[in-house]
């Protein structure tokens, strides 16, 4: 994949998670935009998969991040994938070893 072609993959990664699964019915999207780190575009993807009945956007039974990137013409997209918690404090130190990760090139 061309870096051109970032937004077109989240368009595409949107629908197809929107839509649904037989696995994963509903999700709640966070976050769904480009964005910029180290000079890198990003489509930075969020979602969380909902209790029946949520108490708030954050309460599921599954929280995903995909961010997803062109790297020498290739797509990369890394997966981090948790259990969520009803923890506040513990939801936000999930977010925040996901948001450590860092792509190093040679």
């Amino acid at each position: 994949m061309q870096p051109d072609g970032l937004a077109d993959y989240l368009k595409s990664k949107v629908a197809e998670y929107t839509k649904g699964m037989s696995w994963l019915p509903k999700v709640n999207w966070l976050k769904k935009e480009i964005v910029t780190i180290d000079d890198r575009n990003w489509a930075d993807l969020r979602y969380v998969a909902p209790r029946a009945l949520p108490k708030n956007l954050r309460d599921g039974l599954l929280h995903t991040q995909i961010p997803a990137t062109s790297n020498e013409s290739q797509l990369l997209e890394i997966l981090f994938t948790s259990n969520t918690d009803d923890n506040p404090v513990l939801k936000d130190k999930i977010d925040k070893v996901m948001e450590s990760a860092r792509l190093e090139t040679k």
